[in-house]
């Protein structure tokens, strides 16, 4: 039987994703992992306190590789995914585990220091439509 596992965070990068980046040992997929600030307010006496978590996103593949350029440090990103659980034996022996966001999906605001192009209509005149349609 399959639970629902669906994640939507919202957050800023804490650092350039690149600096967690690796490449397979084929050379043709690159995966790594970012980190993603996401904060809350939450009521403090009369007024609001900000409440960050640091959540661990790992990305992988063509989802991961197109994003990299611009999942820059202090980037807004939105990650679509699902927790996975990581497990493993730290050099004093103990068990230690911890949950991680695994990326389906990353979408980045548009950033002018990003290394690709901000989006453009196909058509040129704005609309995302041709000229032509009589609309």
């Amino acid at each position: 039987m399959t639970n629902l596992n669906n994640v939507v965070l919202e957050g800023r990068l804490v650092r350039d994703a690149s600096e967690g980046m690796r490449t397979s040992a084929d050379g043709q997929t690159q995966y790594g992992t970012f980190t993603l600030a996401v904060s809350k307010s939450k009521k403090d006496g009369d007024g609001w306190k900000d409440q960050t978590s640091f959540i661990d996103v790992k990305g992988f593949g063509g989802v991961y590789s197109r994003a990299l350029p611009r999942l820059l440090k202090g980037t807004v990103a939105r990650v679509v995914g699902s927790l996975e659980q990581e497990k493993w034996t730290s050099k004093e022996g103990e068990s230690r585990s911890k949950l991680v966001v695994a990326a389906n999906q990353i979408f980045t605001e548009y950033r002018k220091d990003a290394a690709q192009p901000a989006p453009q209509a196909a058509d040129g005149n704005g609309t995302g439509f041709p000229e032509d349609i009589p609309f």
